[in-house]
């Protein structure tokens, strides 16, 4: 497989540019908004390779690593996520790959624009350009790990998946849909939308489910007025998503207790979790004891919308208080690890 080397815009110390790399993937046909054609388009994605990793690590007798594929949000972009959230640094400390794919956007063949031109996830939520375009993000996410799966040893049962926002909703539609790949998912600050979704895709009775239990870490902030607690419209985009005709958020209560529904779990209490002291303002944790999925929901206290631990550069005035004792990622990643595909 042919990668080109993908030159950082910013410094970056702790990640060296000879493990970062770039791979580009034709997506199936979309509709590009400047012309109005209906064409394929390239989607490029930022694989970071840990520096213990080496082409010898390609041969039949080397162990296969994990992989986490890191999700940005709506108007943000793979390159932001490296600098934001500390995967590629946990990925040398823990010997895991990391990639951060590209959303897509109304203009494919112009470069990326928060207003004008931003890139989003098909969420199942109808809320952005993607969905309109008709853009298959979840075979996206397929293509996507099999071509690494082609140029790396790639552990099949430590794939995860990761996100912030539409790219945590996004995570967790990879999860339902594509829980033939995907051992366990970590989405911040997202919902599950679509009614296939929200009816939790089965019920109780594991047998009869549509989709296999995956694990899920879901973290959102307390003080998030972008993904409130009790659902609605987000603060700052009232009049846009009014304006697409699209739903408001559910409460996040609601995404748990689907979440919950498909893995047919049972309450087990927060013990573990309320060790962690006052970076959580609630916990809850549901476990189905036959095959040990889980489902971990955390509210951190004066948290808004950032990425736990990050190096957020969004304002407070707009996006609410930061946690900095939560670590997010490394504390995501201790969930993946513990939690393979049976």
């Amino acid at each position: 497989m042919d990668f080109i080397r993908y030159k950082l815009t910013h410094s970056h110390t702790a990640t060296p540019q000879d493990h970062q790399k770039l791979i580009t993937i034709t997506t199936s046909t979309v509709k590009d908004r400047g012309n109005g054609t209906t064409r394929s388009v390239q989607r490029d994605s930022i694989i970071y390779v840990p520096t213990s990793y080496s082409d010898a690590s390609n041969s039949a007798s080397a162990a296969a690593v994990p992989l986490v594929i890191v999700l940005h949000g709506a108007t943000g972009t793979a390159n932001y996520c490296v600098h934001e959230m500390k995967w590629s640094e946990k990925a040398d400390a823990e010997h895991f790959m990391v990639v951060y794919p590209n959303g897509s956007r109304p203009y494919p063949s112009k470069p990326p624009g928060m207003a004008t031109n931003a890139q989003t996830w098909n969420d199942g939520s109808g809320r952005f350009e993607s969905e309109v375009s008709g853009v298959d993000d979840v075979s996206f996410i397929r293509q996507l790990i099999w071509q690494l799966q082609n140029g790396y040893r790639i552990d099949e049962k430590r794939i995860y998946v990761t996100g912030m926002s539409n790219g945590a909703s996004m995570a967790m539609r990879c999860g339902l849909e594509l829980s033939d790949m995907i051992a366990a998912i970590a989405p911040c600050a997202g919902a599950l939308w679509t009614t296939k979704m929200m009816t939790g895709g089965g019920n109780n009775n594991r047998k009869n489910a549509s989709v296999r239990g995956i694990s899920v870490l879901y973290v959102t902030g307390y003080n998030d007025t972008m993904n409130p607690l009790n659902g609605g419209y987000p603060k700052m985009l009232v009049s846009t998503e009014k304006m697409r005709n699209s739903s408001p958020k559910p409460p996040v209560s609601q995404t748990i207790a689907a979440l919950v529904k498909i893995i047919g779990a049972s309450s087990t209490g927060s013990s573990k979790w309320s060790a962690l002291g006052n970076a959580i303002r609630h916990a809850e944790v549901y476990r189905n004891e036959q095959d040990g999925a889980e489902v971990v929901f955390l509210v951190l206290e004066n948290h808004g919308h950032h990425w736990p631990g990050g190096n957020s550069v969004l304002p407070k005035l707009l996006m609410g208080p930061k946690n900095t004792s939560f670590q997010g990622t490394d504390v995501m990643w201790d969930f993946f690890e513990s939690h393979p595909m049976p």
